[in-house]
């Protein structure tokens, strides 16, 4: 227990510290803290998250969303996200995934999707790579953000429990994100980072509890 909780202060130190260096409330399939990634959750996999972004000038809370994945078989993932509080009228955002091709060893994949299904919003459409590497995993691809079309890159790697995590996009509106991530148990994970803004906006802070659980039965 001493240890976890050594690892979570050094977390949100870490956390802070990046909010010190520098609009969030896209729907939240797998992914990093902007861009998805070609990963689902696994085949009869749950995951949740309580997600809350705000604006890092005077650690203003804006959005809260409670988001929800299920991955059916090991190429689609679903889900389904609430938004308790935001400023958008939308309330509920779907999201899906397929995964169109990948290698055995998992260390290549291709995916295609959608992100922010809604019934008064435009949903956005994405194709991404993603490839292992002796360095970490690196994520290419392109996506629509409010309707404009945009480059995406984003890299992570894992250190035991801890990930560093980080990506671009060229759109105007929220480009980049870092962050780090520490998953305390097998259910029990948090991820938290920096949202920086293209131009104009402020910079903001998105905070993700998450939890996870295996749906499917026990012989």
């Amino acid at each position: 227990m001493n240890n976890h909780l050594a690892s979570f202060a050094r977390l949100l130190m870490g956390i802070l510290f990046l909010l010190t260096l520098s609009n969030a409330g896209m729907c939240c399939g797998s992914g990093l803290l902007v861009i998805p990634t070609a990963d689902t959750v696994g085949d009869g996999q749950y995951s949740g998250e309580f997600q809350t972004d705000g604006v890092v000038s005077g650690a203003a809370i804006h959005t809260v969303l409670i988001n929800n994945q299920v991955g059916i078989g090991d190429r689609v993932e679903v889900g389904v996200d609430f938004v308790p509080r935001g400023t958008d009228s939308t309330k509920v955002l779907g999201n899906f995934k397929y995964v169109a091709a990948t290698t055995k060893d998992n260390n290549f994949a291709v995916a295609f999707g959608l992100q922010d299904i809604a019934r008064h919003k435009k949903p956005s459409f994405f194709g991404v790579t993603s490839t292992q590497t002796p360095l970490g995993r690196i994520h290419f691809g392109a996506m629509t953000v409010e309707a404009e079309s945009c480059w995406i890159v984003g890299f992570e790697r894992e250190f035991g429990k801890a990930k560093f995590m980080c990506d671009c996009t060229s759109a105007g509106v929220n480009p980049a994100s870092i962050g780090l991530g520490y998953q305390f148990t097998p259910t029990f994970g948090i991820e938290g980072g920096v949202l920086l803004p293209g131009g104009g906006e402020k910079t903001e802070f998105s905070i993700h509890l998450v939890w996870n659980a295996d749906l499917k039965s026990k012989k």
